[in-house]
């Protein structure tokens, strides 16, 4: 598809090289073109300079490499801010993270060179002004999350089986690929399942979660998923000693939640609470359309199933997409109790009187009950994260957290709420 571009010709314009203060500048003469084709992105006229520093319309040296700034393609995300940029009439996808995050240098080093027409390739890395950026492969299709100028969804929902099992297909050979090589995505969803051509029919997945903890000292071990997301599986929400299992089953989890979003084109666990997603994702009773047909059902079912061990992977994939019958062991685990009138506890008991270290001192000397200490520990972490996170952004920070505690009587419920 060619680019229907206007020049524009503008002098004496900044040009900030990598790794540089802001106040240093390099100053040339050059055209900047505006690309008008490419829906996902949003058209700028003139040069801008963004909160970040980066020249929209205007050019960047990345580890010595001139590029030019097209356009943004999405500014305010959860860990970066992403433009579209142009070296030699190629265009690339520049991901700049926010100053708290940072990479997890292994992973960096397993995706540099990998090779696959199923995903997104990482051309280069380093850093700009001490944020950490990525170069990308630039898929001209989009997202399958990217909305069209009324809001409405470009490419979901999709209804037609025969479009969800390419979909399905092209996803988990790029996830055989990647977990044949000990790379585990950990970052599966529909805003990271892209369209390499605008006709919207060939795959790429890509946004692996490449990150370590903003803080390893607070979270050691512990992923960045702490802020448990729509997507993860329900293994993520048990530890231990605050660490988390990281297996190829995590993916395959939330290729399943995926497909439902993908095929009803609502966001899965829409309005409902933090803890509330967790319990219904242990508990396996996750809904699924109603009017899904049935063998999708049936994959869904196989890909969200709660235990690791019993959850469809790239084999079962594989026989589902020729028709054959695979062994699914989907179950629904109920409750053994349900939470009494005395463990519920009013908003004022449980407002805090004292410090984190405090709260966390009294708990530690309760007797027992570890699952619950590192639990809270978690929490505290998360709400770590998310108050960083938005200092960084600039934007003010609001507590939304709801805690449900089940148990039989006498369990330490109530003195646990009460801390």
């Amino acid at each position: 598809m060619k680019d229907k571009s206007k020049k524009v010709k503008r002098k004496k314009e900044d040009i900030v090289p990598s790794g540089t203060a802001s106040t240093e500048k390099t100053r040339r003469d050059e055209e900047i073109f505006i690309t008008k084709s490419d829906s996902n992105v949003i058209p700028v006229l003139t040069t801008q300079i963004t909160p970040a520093g980066i020249p929209i319309g205007g050019g960047i040296v990345l580890n010595d490499k001139k590029y030019k700034v097209i356009n943004v393609i999405a500014r305010f995300t959860g860990k970066a801010e992403v433009y579209l940029i142009e070296r030699e009439n190629q265009k690339y996808v520049f991901k700049y993270y926010h100053p708290v995050f940072k990479p997890n240098d292994t992973i960096l080093q397993q995706l540099k060179g990998l090779t696959h027409e199923n995903i997104i390739s990482l051309i280069d890395y380093g850093y700009y002004h001490n944020r950490f950026f990525e170069i990308l492969e630039y898929a001209e299709g989009g997202a399958l999350m990217d909305t069209n100028p009324d809001g409405t969804y470009r490419y979901i929902p999709i209804k037609d089986m025969k479009r969800i099992k390419q979909i399905v297909k092209e996803i988990v050979n790029a996830l055989e690929f990647c977990h044949s090589r000990g790379i585990i995505h950990r970052n599966i969803n529909p805003e990271n399942i892209f369209f390499a051509n605008p006709d919207g029919i060939y795959i790429k997945i890509g946004s692996f979660n490449i990150l370590q903890p903003p803080d390893a000292r607070v979270l050691e071990d512990l992923p960045l998923s702490a802020i448990f997301g729509i997507y993860d599986p329900p293994e993520w929400y048990q530890n231990v000693r605050d660490k988390r299992v990281i297996s190829k089953e995590v993916d395959y989890y939330a290729l399943g939640i995926s497909l439902i979003h993908i095929f009803s084109g609502e966001v899965p666990f829409k309005d409902l609470a933090e803890f509330a997603i967790m319990k219904i994702k242990c508990d396996g009773k996750v809904d699924i359309p109603d009017d899904a047909p049935e063998d999708l059902r049936t994959l869904i079912k196989g890909l969200i199933t709660v235990e690791p061990s019993k959850r469809w992977g790239y084999n079962e994939v594989q026989k589902w997409l020729v028709g054959e019958t695979v062994l699914l062991d989907y179950e629904i685990r109920e409750q053994s109790s349900e939470p009494s009138p005395s463990d519920r506890i009013e908003r004022k008991d449980i407002i805090a009187q004292n410090s984190v270290k405090e709260i966390l001192k009294e708990l530690d000397s309760l007797v027992g009950m570890e699952n619950i200490k590192t639990g809270v520990g978690n929490l505290i972490n998360r709400i770590r994260i998310q108050k960083e996170r938005a200092e960084q952004l600039g934007e003010t920070y609001k507590l939304g957290i709801h805690i449900v505690m089940t148990g039989n009587p006498g369990t330490g419920k109530t003195t646990v709420a009460r801390k």
